[in-house]
């Protein structure tokens, strides 16, 4: 099944999750790395704001600019649909999501071209770019959501 742990959902074609707070989807529009995701985060006017923590990376990493675009369905009218219930860097797996990774460092999350988290309530889209620093050897890797069943929804990332 499409979502399971053996077959992982493709973000690049988009994902749909119901949960209790209502249902969402997601698509993974680009992946930039090194060079193309600095120029991307200098393009938002944001770099004065990562550029202390990517200075900070450590050698073997580099610099991952996720962009994905993001509808609340339905539901989300109490509580916003955010970027972190697309994807969380604190559960990231292999790319056969057989054991942990722990050497993602998020920088940043955004939003309209600006600094903060995706914030939209029911009936709603938006775009965000969320900036972590991963292994330079990376090459895919897999996370999960929980849907309204508590099940866990895998999705597998192609860096």
């Amino acid at each position: 099944k499409v979502g399971s742990r053996q077959t992982p959902a493709d973000p690049t074609k988009g994902v749909t999750i119901t949960t209790y707070s209502g249902k969402y989807w997601f698509k993974l529009n680009e992946v930039l790395r090194h060079e193309d995701a600095i120029n991307k985060i200098k393009e938002l006017g944001a770099w004065e704001d990562i550029s202390y923590s990517y200075g900070e990376k450590e050698v073997g990493t580099d610099l991952l600019v996720m962009e994905f675009h993001a509808k609340a369905l339905s539901g989300f009218d109490e509580y916003a649909l955010n970027d972190t219930d697309i994807i969380r860097f604190s559960q990231v797996y292999d790319s056969k999501a057989t054991s942990q990774l722990d050497d993602f460092n998020t920088v940043y999350s955004y939003s309209n071209k600006t600094i903060n988290n995706l914030s939209i309530f029911g009936g709603g889209e938006g775009t965000f770019y969320f900036c972590v620093i991963v292994p330079n050897d990376l090459n895919s890797f897999t996370e999960y959501q929980y849907n309204n069943k508590f099940e866990k929804v895998w999705i597998k990332y192609n860096i």
